[in-house]
């Protein structure tokens, strides 16, 4: 389980060399970082998941600066890593930490005052392995997972006010709108034409405006990775997303659900 710690002050690793190019290496003391979270409106506050491979250690750490000096918040357990975080846009107290050991055993934590304290929510079994977590950014706190098993089924669920979490639906990639609906990619199974003796799939596409209770089906022969999907900054109905195929992918509907650019290649 995490472990909340006092605050200590770290700086950046003696001895790291600066990074190439126009950027800078002012990371927190562990120097292999495996996730980066922004505080939605607030430019200055950043977290950092990071791990030492040398002593097996991981944790969260926190800058108010930026990312020029770091607080370590919680640490993981021995030889586990802190490999994803999410923020929750509707209350940026709100943080959801997962953590993987060695036997890929993922959990799940949760801190509603900045990460002082932690709470383990949710424990997946060895084959399971969690993709992403997310929170919603107009219901107010409401996250999702997105996590899938060594048998190839994949499931997105969703908890409510930090409660129990509740399977919606299969799915291979999800994700929410800046203007709040919820989108998965399944894949759907059907019997292929004769000769071949196997089950064919095609991907699909649905929509909810439910936070996943309900779901419409937008298209058929729709792969996208959720963690490539983006919205532009000006205008949150026109998204961004690369396809199973490589392929660079534009929507002006608001719907994620791609049409070819013209400068694909």
């Amino acid at each position: 389980m995490l472990h909340a710690v006092a605050a200590l002050w770290l700086a950046a690793a003696p001895g790291r060399l600066p990074a190439p190019g126009p950027w800078q290496t002012s990371g927190p003391a562990y120097p292999q970082i495996e996730a980066i979270a922004l505080v939605p409106g607030d430019e200055s506050v950043v977290y950092a998941a990071a791990r030492d491979l040398e002593s097996s250690t991981s944790g969260l750490f926190r800058s108010e600066d930026g990312g020029l000096t770091w607080d370590l918040l919680a640490q993981a357990p021995f030889q586990a890593s802190v490999l994803r975080v999410a923020i929750d846009p509707t209350g940026s107290n709100r943080l959801l930490a997962l953590t993987r050991t060695p036997g890929a055993v993922d959990l799940l934590y949760r801190t509603e005052d900045g990460g002082i304290s932690w709470r383990q929510t949710r424990a997946f079994a060895a084959q399971a392995v969690v993709e992403t977590v997310f929170f919603d950014p107009i219901a107010a706190d409401t996250a999702y997972l997105l996590a899938g098993v060594s048998t190839g089924s994949e499931f997105l669920e969703r908890s409510d006010a930090g409660g129990a979490w509740n399977n919606l639906a299969g799915a291979e990639s999800a994700w929410v709108s800046p203007q709040g609906p919820l989108y998965r990619v399944e894949s759907i199974f059907f019997g292929c034409p004769f000769p071949y003796p196997f089950p064919c799939n095609q991907d699909a596409l649905y929509l909810s405006t439910t936070q996943g209770r309900t779901f419409v089906k937008l298209g058929q022969g729709i792969d996208l990775y959720s963690g490539s999907v983006a919205y532009a900054p000006s205008d949150s109905f026109t998204a961004y997303a690369t396809s199973q195929y490589g392929e660079f992918l534009t929507s002006e509907m608001g719907e994620g659900a791609g049409r070819p650019s013209p400068i694909a290649t």
